[in-house]
């Protein structure tokens, strides 16, 4: 049989089982009959049957051409096409891919921002720049005293990057303002009379004025009827083979995977110094469907500037080099010897600069062999890459039907009576998806549960966003602010008094307002995780959405939340900002909710202080009386990791360590002098006002922060 009998017997699979598959689909509309899971793998199924049709239909055969620098890469792509399409001496520093298809014109695509920093970080990771990852190309600076440092430290990482790395970033932020001007740009279009032109050629060719250009362009696609025989051919000249830079080597071999062949051109002269560990990536697998596909069984080599060899001994030379470099690696039958420049020659497409350029002399003992890499090409598409498609396919329709058998030994199909008539269907299948949903619904919920409660007690978002909006918020005072309330300059106290109970008032109603809007962001943001997973369950499109929408609600704990913020919070407010220290006032507020802000102390993370003492005399720093609490918190702790290890040893410490200290505790605590502590200090200025009252702020902060936050246990309200 031959190529177009198979083609076609081979379509006529594929068309029967997208139809096969389609007609599964459409006989369960409602998605009553079908789980999730298997409609999910009918559907990936159906999408690669599908590309294998159009593949088939198409007749689309994908080369990617790649080689090491210097190898004459761009010049067989244009010997295969025919053509001279390409610039020829040029090595892009920016990797970008250009593909060659049939037609006419060309499509120039410009990097992202994001992309493009992307890759200038991934750079600099290369040459093991430290935090790499947090610089900007348009705002990095330290690039020459890095380079220094590593001719000092590092030398050997120096010499292997100075040549392509480090070129690559000297280039871009030399360019960086040309650079930012074009990326994030729209696709620029060319008609086929342009791809002569400068204009079109500065944005694929390394021209030193203009370099910015080809630096900001992703990829760019030329279309050109001059492909002859290979009309339906798609070739990529793929970038980026021999870098060490891995989002480099992962879309190259992205490339191979999609590619029905592989073309590496090297050049013979250097065959014996190719890297190992360049050529390494021809080893990989990979499966498609249940077929084992090796990418050294689509590789095909083609050692370019044979041409310049003039005696048998050399060229016998050249070749076992490449054939010991590349030869386990592939079919070394697809190794082939030629010269791309010298077939653009014979073809009569290069002029006399080109051959001036590149110093080219003739001779006529080495072939071209350009034919025989193209025919090796189509023969292969007509036979290996065919067999490759063949047997995808037969897997695809084997991983089909066991998805079939599946649905058919389903329980959703085992209580059907084929005597039911119409309206007993109905019911029935009103009643197994009534019993479905539920057990969906139920899971889903008990699944956001678990994934909201492992969330809320081990990451604590919602106390985090509070904390960063308490220190972002609550700003210091100024001279000015307190001037205005300042009715007589001599009366300073009176100005403290007036300004503080104002100061109150507003401190209050915005922190009140931080905690709702905090409060209410985190509710939205459980919400739409929980309706997310209540939609998902009883079926994911954008109708059962909106009939459910306007009847779901999701209600937090905010009442238990109130109770604790005015117990804490607004206690602690109107102790240290509405009365000035050392007043009698801020005094009887301390003392009726002594007992709340000893409980603070003994929740908080404060360090070399307590909530009392910040809130009684204005200082970060433990008064005498505390200092005992602090020792007798630590030996608890200490008598607590020992009760892990056992109960006697636990109960031997309290005995010989906790108890007296408690009793001690209990005999200082009858001593706590309050009058000693609330000595009023007179304030002479303004100045010093506007010091006491934003040393008393940043107290708030710090005890909001370090012991509100933490005691109130903030993230139960939405568990």
């Amino acid at each position: 049989m031959n190529y177009e009998a198979k083609k076609n017997q081979l379509l006529s699979k594929s068309e029967n089982l997208n139809t096969a598959i389609n007609s599964v689909i459409d006989s369960d509309k409602q998605n009553i009959i079908i789980k999730k899971t298997d409609l999910k793998e009918i559907r990936n199924l159906q999408k690669s049957s599908k590309k294998i049709l159009d593949d088939l239909k198409e007749e689309s055969f994908k080369i990617a051409v790649v080689g090491i620098t210097s190898s004459g890469k761009s010049t067989l792509v244009n010997a295969l096409t025919d053509h001279n399409v390409l610039p020829t001496a040029f090595d892009r520093c920016t990797y970008t891919t250009t593909t060659l298809v049939s037609g006419e014109g060309a499509t120039i695509e410009f990097y992202t921002k994001d992309e493009f920093n992307k890759i200038f970080r991934e750079l600099l990771v290369d040459i093991e720049y430290p935090n790499a990852q947090n610089e900007d190309f348009e705002t990095f600076v330290n690039l020459d005293n890095h380079i220094e440092n590593l001719k000092e430290n590092n030398e050997a990482l120096y010499t292997a990057k100075k040549d392509r790395t480090i070129k690559d970033l000297k280039d871009i932020l030399y360019h960086r303002l040309q650079i930012s001007t074009h990326l994030d740009k729209k696709p620029k279009e060319f008609a086929k009379t342009q791809l002569s032109d400068k204009e079109f050629k500065s944005y694929i060719s390394e021209i030193q004025d203009e370099l910015y250009k080809p630096i900001s362009v992703k990829s760019a696609v030329v279309r050109s009827q001059a492909l002859k025989d290979m009309s339906k051919s798609i070739i990529y000249d793929v970038p980026g083979f021999d870098s060490s830079i891995p989002s480099h080597r992962k879309q190259t071999l992205e490339s191979f995977q999609n590619a029905n062949a592989i073309v590496l051109v090297i050049d013979s002269r250097g065959g014996s110094n190719l890297d190992e560990q360049t050529l390494e990536i021809f080893k990989q697998n990979f499966q498609e469907h249940g077929t084992k596909i090796k990418l050294s069984d689509k590789l095909f080599v083609f050692g370019n500037k044979f041409d310049t060899f003039r005696n048998d001994e050399t060229k016998n030379k050249a070749k076992s080099n490449v054939f010991t470099a590349v030869g386990g690696y592939g079919n070394s039958e697809r190794i082939i010897f030629g010269s791309a420049f010298k077939h653009l020659n014979e073809i009569g497409v290069l002029n006399e600069k080109d051959r001036e350029d590149a110093n080219y002399s003739e001779n006529e003992g080495v072939p071209a062999n350009i034919d025989q890499l193209r025919d090796s090409l189509i023969s292969y598409y007509k036979k290996d890459w065919f067999k490759i498609e063949e047997q995808k396919l037969k897997n695809i329709q084997s991983q089909t039907l066991e998805v079939f058998e599946n649905i058919l030994n389903s329980e959703e199909l085992q209580d059907i009576d084929p005597e039911m008539d119409e309206e007993e269907m109905r019911d029935l299948i009103k009643d197994r998806e009534k019993r479905r949903i539920k057990r969906d619904t139920v899971k889903a919920l008990n699944d956001i549960r678990d994934s909201l409660e492992d969330k809320f007690l081990k990451e604590k978002p919602f106390a985090k966003k509070l904390t960063t909006e308490v220190k972002n918020f609550f700003k210091p005072v100024s001279v000015r602010e307190i001037e205005d309330f300042a009715t007589d300059k001599k009366e300073i106290s009176l100005t403290n008094h007036t300004f503080r109970q104002h100061k109150f008032e507003e401190l209050l109603k915005d922190f009140v307002a931080i905690v709702e809007k905090s409060v209410k962001h985190q509710t939205e943001e459980v919400e739409r995780d929980i309706f997310g997973a209540f939609v998902k369950a009883i079926k994911d499109s954008d109708e059962v959405s909106k009939i459910i929408k306007p009847v779901f609600n999701y209600k937090n704990q905010d009442d238990k939340f109130d109770y604790l913020l005015e117990r804490f919070g607004r206690r602690v407010l109107n102790s240290i900002i509405r009365y000035p220290i050392g007043d009698s006032d801020r005094k009887r507020a301390f003392l009726d909710h002594i007992e709340e802000f000893k409980f603070l102390d003994s929740r908080s993370d404060l360090e070399n202080t307590t909530v009392i003492n910040m809130i009684a005399t204005g200082k970060a720093e433990t008064l005498e009386t505390e200092s005992s609490i602090t020792v007798f918190k630590k030996s608890f702790n200490q008598a607590l990791q020992k009760l892990a290890i056992s109960s006697k040893q636990f109960a031997i410490e309290c005995e010989n360590s906790l108890m007296p200290q408690l009793e001690e505790l209990e005999a200082n605590s009858e001593s706590f002098d309050v009058d000693q502590i609330f000595r009023s200090t007179a304030l002479s200025s303004i100045e010093e006002i506007e010091k006491e009252i934003n040393n008393d702020i940043e107290n708030f902060k710090t005890i909001l922060e370090k012991a509100v936050i933490p005691t109130l246990d903030l993230e139960i309200i939405f568990m």
